[in-house]
């Protein structure tokens, strides 16, 4: 494995010959994996997080800088990923070439606080916006919250693609 500055949180997979550049994020949620397997390149800036499930970034694959992957699934075999692209819940097939600057994927499959909680979430959301008090976090609680990198990117992108829709968030 090539090996600059990058950051590895969670149950990740790193197959020897995989070329990482600086700056990229690598993430396996609570429960979940992400496997890089032999001969997969990732350009600088690239964050790569496995949400619900398994995330398998196949033989060969390159993603280009800036690219964010996010979900579970599978990039296929030699595909091709070009930069600033967004691909959510991949399934890719081996040999695929994405444009650069696309976007794949549902973003509505994202979770959001009326997904996770309904109305009590969003009230308890902002509650604590609201509150001026400095607040301590046990340990653990940090270890079962997900976060998405990339959120803002993404809802810049749809809300650029289509002004008509309401955002993520």
């Amino acid at each position: 494995m090539t090996s600059a500055a990058f950051e590895v949180w969670g149950d990740v997979v790193i197959a020897p010959s995989a070329a990482i550049a600086s700056g990229v994020v690598l993430e396996a949620s609570p429960g979940t994996r992400l496997i890089i397997q032999a001969g997969v390149c990732i350009g600088a800036g690239a964050v790569v997080q496995s949400l619900w499930g398994d995330l398998v970034l196949a033989e060969g694959v390159n993603l280009g800088s800036g690219v964010l992957v996010l979900g579970h699934g599978t990039v296929g075999t030699q595909t091709c990923v070009g930069a600033e692209s967004t691909v959510i819940n991949p399934n890719l097939a081996a040999g695929e070439i994405v444009a650069a600057r696309s976007l794949l994927g549902d973003p509505s499959s994202l979770p959001s606080p009326s997904r996770e909680g309904g109305a009590a979430a969003a009230a308890a959301e902002s509650d604590v916006a609201e509150s001026a008090e400095v607040t301590t976090v046990e340990e653990g609680a940090i270890a079962h919250h997900t976060v998405i990198y990339g959120r803002d990117q993404v809802t810049q992108l749809i809300q650029t693609l289509f002004p008509h829709r309401r955002s993520l968030s």
